[in-house]
């Protein structure tokens, strides 16, 4: 069986342009190596361009840990990490062409929420956290909102199905990804039938994520079927950060009045009916009212790059559609996030930052990687000495065993501070939330790690005042007792593992 895998992954199109790639840095950093070695200027002029580079990496509002690699890579290996720096960090096709779309929108819905001196007053000492996101975001907090917990992919897949059955005018989905098999075959046997009614169908899904399961023409065949389908960051055999930044996104609206997020895909294993990890544990939200607003915000965004025309929005907004008054005071801000120039850079930090140092009494998050940066362990550390109850849900059985490695030295460090992490025995749990005080929670796309929290476009939901938020608590709790405490001795490895890691960790911001 491994075998088969690995002769699958070896005459895959992702490996076939990944070979390229480093073939293609290979070359260019030997040429550069001979050229110094036998003409002293060239020698001269690399030391000068890798002290500049230095410099400016030096000076640029970068992640610490990021800094930390790319100082290493110059000084230990001057050209190839100056070579590196260059093509990584300063070739941004797909920002210079995002930012052109990015105001796309925003001035229909910014500060037109109703009441909303009464949205803030709502938010109790939760206002700042809401003013926050809305400043960087331009999106809004809103209420009237019917907030619903998905626990698990089978609810999720039942609920999103039927909704999809009921669309009239539009269906808008994004998802990082698309795998063939029952949940996704079903799903687009609705969707065909939903486009022969007449109904606006749009589907975005990202190249690297679903490589693995569909053909590189295969959104071909999707607009075939009149599904207007583009994909994110289509895989080129060039060297390019752009290969680097990926639409990790999980939303679904459906006639401007129903939105759903979450970390759950659209493949099997979400359902369990074909999971390669023991269960697969997941969750999602699905919405009901002003609230979806920012989710077609964020869809619209991102079909506008890739169709590269402009969108209006208004007919998508959920008063032009709503069938129903829906008055109520929970509140929702959904919101997202990504690399810079496109976001401000460290959004989803800040974000849980503010969720970690406001909390009073408890704090519950659940992640499948938990490659946490120094200001979030800090965080959490400096939460569980004022005597704050820290628990984190940790998967049992990895897909990813290196960046599980790193992930249990992380918990290591944290349990040695009284943080409780708990590994999900049954299998992996991929679900990525934060539950704060049993009043407020985020339940969103963001994994622990640094590929979420800088180099991925993101979304999540930050909910309160809502009944929700017991269901959420409940979904806690009950994970809590089908996983296994972790206490130092389960988290400790050998010596020789430790030096390995202690070494790559220089390399972790790029996990």
């Amino acid at each position: 069986m491994k075998i088969k895998g690995f002769l699958k992954l070896l005459f895959s199109r992702l490996f076939a342009i990944a070979l390229t790639v480093i073939l293609q840095v290979v070359i260019l950093v030997y040429y550069l190596s001979e050229l110094s070695e036998n003409y002293i200027y060239v020698q001269i002029i690399s030391l000068i361009v890798g002290v500049i580079v230095f410099i400016s990496m030096v000076n640029k509002n970068m992640h610490p840990e990021q800094k930390i690699l790319w100082a290493f890579l110059i000084m230990a290996f001057p050209i190839i990490g100056t070579v590196l720096y260059v093509l990584f960090n300063i070739n941004n096709p797909l920002k210079k062409k995002f930012i052109k779309y990015y105001e796309l929108d925003i001035k229909n819905i910014s500060n037109v929420a109703n009441n909303k001196q009464d949205v803030y007053e709502l938010s109790n000492g939760y206002e700042s956290q809401f003013k926050y996101l809305e400043k960087m975001t331009g999106l809004n907090l809103n209420k009237d909102t019917n907030i619903k917990f998905l626990k698990d992919g089978k609810e999720f897949y039942d609920s999103l199905i039927a909704d999809l059955k009921n669309a009239k005018k539009f269906i808008f989905m994004e998802y990082f990804i698309i795998h063939p098999g029952v949940m996704w075959d079903s799903i687009l046997e609705v969707l065909k039938e939903k486009v022969k009614e007449g109904v606006d169908v749009r589907f975005i899904y990202d190249d690297i994520g679903s490589c693995k399961y569909v053909k590189g023409n295969y959104y071909k065949k999707l607009r075939k079927e009149g599904i207007k389908c583009y994909v994110f960051n289509k895989m080129i055999p060039l060297v390019s950060s752009y290969h680097n930044n990926r639409d990790h996104r999980k939303i679904t609206v459906i006639d401007g009045i129903i939105g759903y997020t979450g970390g759950i895909n659209l493949s099997d294993e979400y359902m369990n009916l074909n999971s390669p990890y023991g269960h697969w544990q997941d969750n999602a939200i699905r919405l009901n009212g002003k609230g979806v607003d920012n989710l077609t915000v964020l869809f619209l965004q991102c079909y506008s790059l890739l169709s590269r025309k402009r969108n209006d929005i208004k007919p998508f907004l959920y008063e032009q559609n709503k069938i129903e008054n829906i008055e109520n005071n929970e509140l929702v801000f959904s919101f997202g996030t990504g690399p810079k120039s496109v976001y401000y850079d460290f959004l989803a930090i800040d974000v849980f930052l503010n969720l970690i140092n406001n909390a009073k009494k408890s704090i519950d998050i659940t992640t499948p990687y938990l490659l946490t940066d120094f200001s979030i362990t800090n965080a959490l550390i400096a939460a569980s000495a004022k005597g704050i109850k820290v628990r984190i849900l940790f998967p049992g059985k990895p897909d990813k065993k290196l960046v599980w490695s790193f992930g249990k030295q992380t918990a290591l460090e944290l349990t040695k501070h009284g943080i409780e992490v708990y590994s999900y025995t049954p299998g992996f749990n991929h679900a990525k939330s934060f539950l704060v005080d049993d009043q407020i929670a985020y339940v969103g796309t963001t994994n622990l790690d640094y590929r979420s929290l800088l180099h991925h476009y993101e979304c999540g939901t930050i909910i309160y005042n809502s009944n929700t938020i017991n269901d959420i608590d409940d979904y806690f709790e009950k994970n809590y007792l089908k996983s296994k405490l972790l206490k130092e001795e389960d988290l400790k490895v050998n010596p020789l593992t430790k030096v390995i890691i202690s070494f790559l960790k220089i390399f972790e911001s790029l996990l």
